[in-house]
């Protein structure tokens, strides 16, 4: 391989590596939110019955 093809490799192996990285993070920021979001409703829901 010439070095414009090592040099195209290493870049498309950091888009790659970026996107799994910022896929990954997406991905546990996501399943953060929803947890939230469920332990929200429940409270909300448990409120609900006890009034």
């Amino acid at each position: 391989m010439s070095l414009g093809e090592v040099i195209i490799f290493i870049f498309v192996a950091f888009v790659f590596a970026g996107g799994i990285y910022g896929g990954l993070r997406l991905y546990r920021w996501n399943q953060r939110d929803r947890a939230a979001m469920h332990k929200r409703n429940k409270d909300k829901e448990n409120l609900s019955e006890t009034q």
